[in-house]
């Protein structure tokens, strides 16, 4: 929301068009819902998968270990699709400080046509100053927004590593029904990286 309060703060220095400001603060709310909801059930996932790899290595509850690897499937989605949302967001920053940047640029052209020390010379400088800050605004925002990802992969590893072993042990430790259960499983996997 950082980026929300530097360009209310630069109202004068209109860089960015309304239309983007707002899409962009839909984005922002959105992948703030999907964090939230993301990391609830990242939480529940680990919990479960833990419960369900000790289940497993017992051999028992097969359909709960199975649903506990498809939920657990299912909340690394919900991060992938964060991170998505993260990468087209990051594209309508970039976007925004090369609009900024020849903003600035062409003010620069503007302001150098006035003699030293002139109101308009002064303003124009303003102005040039006021993107800047704008353009570190939006800087600093991708920086909170790039920490965030990589907590987000951070967390989606571990899942993913505990639902491999989960994986592991259903093919091991729950006989035919669980071999054919693994291989039902790498074949879908199999089929989508070749679509």
């Amino acid at each position: 929301m950082i980026l929300g309060w530097v360009l209310l703060g630069y109202g004068i220095y209109k860089l960015l068009s309304q239309e983007i400001k707002e899409k962009v603060q839909r984005e922002e709310e959105k992948i703030e819902e999907e964090i939230a909801e993301f990391k609830v059930r990242y939480v529940e996932s680990k919990i479960e998968l833990d419960r369900r790899i000790q289940d497993a290595k017992r051999n028992i509850n097969f359909q709960n270990c199975i649903d506990a690897h498809y939920q657990s499937m299912m909340t690394s989605n919900i991060a992938y699709g964060i991170l998505d949302r993260e990468q087209r967001l990051k594209g309508i920053y970039y976007n925004g400080i090369k609009d900024i940047d020849t903003k600035i640029t062409n003010t620069k052209k503007e302001r150098d046509k006035y003699k030293a020390h002139t109101s308009e010379r002064e303003e124009k400088h303003k102005e040039m100053q006021s993107g800047i800050d704008l353009k570190n605004g939006i800087l600093a925002h991708l920086k909170i927004h790039s920490d965030k990802s990589k907590e987000i992969l951070l967390d989606v590893k571990e899942l993913n590593n505990k639902t491999r072993d989960l994986k592991f042990l259903i093919r091991d430790n729950f006989g035919q029904k669980g071999l054919e259960w693994f291989n039902r499983l790498e074949e879908r996997t199999n089929n989508r990286k070749r679509s």
